[in-house]
């Protein structure tokens, strides 16, 4: 095991949170429209469970290389974003289109990604949530 997978390890250990993930379909990735391995993914802990669609990366999908909890957890969005603009500067996301309109996928990152935020904040105390923002 190395020490990323260590790290997430001991992450789940230490709040007591167990991960379980199964194999729910395919899915084209933004990049280039290669096909990626998708997961339902659930963190459960005495606090609560949050259930979340993942898509792992196009690699770990060419290369059949099993899903980690550390790929898991090092891609969770642990503290929400101050507003819609903050989240597009942030992640490089295109808040309107040419036209003037707000595009509605940045949009519906956005959300999903408040929701993810809530779910966590929900589930582990504050300490945990930075031990969780660390594990990279």
């Amino acid at each position: 095991m190395n020490e990323y997978e260590e790290q997430a390890r001991d992450f789940l250990k230490a709040t007591d949170t167990t991960l379980s993930a199964y194999k729910s379909g395919e899915s084209t990735s933004f990049v280039e429209g290669a096909t990626n391995q998708t997961y339902k993914v659930t963190l459960k802990n005495k606090s609560g469970a949050y259930t979340f669609t993942f898509n792992d990366s196009v690699s770990a999908y060419r290369n059949n290389t099993p899903l980690s909890d550390y790929s898991v957890l090092a891609c969770l969005s642990v503290y929400e974003h101050s507003g819609f603009e903050d989240f597009c500067n942030d992640f490089g996301y295109e808040q309107f289109c040419a036209c003037g309109h707000e595009i509605d996928k940045s949009r519906r990152v956005y959300e999903a990604v408040k929701k993810e935020s809530r779910a966590l904040a929900n589930m582990f105390t504050e300490e945990q949530l930075g031990l969780l923002s660390e594990i990279q």
